[in-house]
């Protein structure tokens, strides 16, 4: 009876400004990551793939790229353990990566803007799904 429908109106009238806020601040933080990545990871350079790291679960199989670069005279092996299923690259190939400068570690590869995209993508779901929740729950 009343019960049920004052648990769904608070759900609902919760989930608006929940998921809203959710999928505002994803979209924020990716944007402020992708403007941080464009100010400091800016120096190109040529990485070989020496390995694929590997994680199964029951979804499938996802990769993460080890790639080796030399850096003012120095061997340095970068992997940024974001597994994806995008772009598997090849062991031995060599690729165009951009690091930081100042701290070799932080680099972007061909997969970023990707994961980037697709993690905006998400929150803009969330934000929708909020403003559709809201619309139900003020009845239009």
């Amino acid at each position: 009876g009343a019960g049920l429908f004052f648990r769904i109106f608070f759900l609902l009238f919760l989930s608006q400004y929940f998921f809203s806020s959710l999928g505002l601040l994803i979209v924020f933080k990716e944007i402020w990551q992708i403007n941080n990545e464009e100010q400091n990871i800016t120096y190109e350079i040529s990485a070989t793939c020496i390995k694929n790291k590997i994680r199964s679960n029951r979804n499938g199989v996802t990769y993460c790229p080890v790639y080796k670069i030399l850096f003012h005279n120095k061997e340095i092996t970068l992997c940024d353990e974001k597994y994806t299923i995008i772009r598997k690259k090849e062991v031995g190939q060599k690729y165009q990566i951009k690091i930081n400068p100042e701290d070799p570690n932080q680099f972007t590869d061909d997969r970023t803007m990707i994961i980037n995209g697709i993690i905006i993508g998400l929150g803009i779901v969330i934000i929708v799904s909020g403003i559709i929740g809201g619309l139900l729950l003020n009845g239009k």
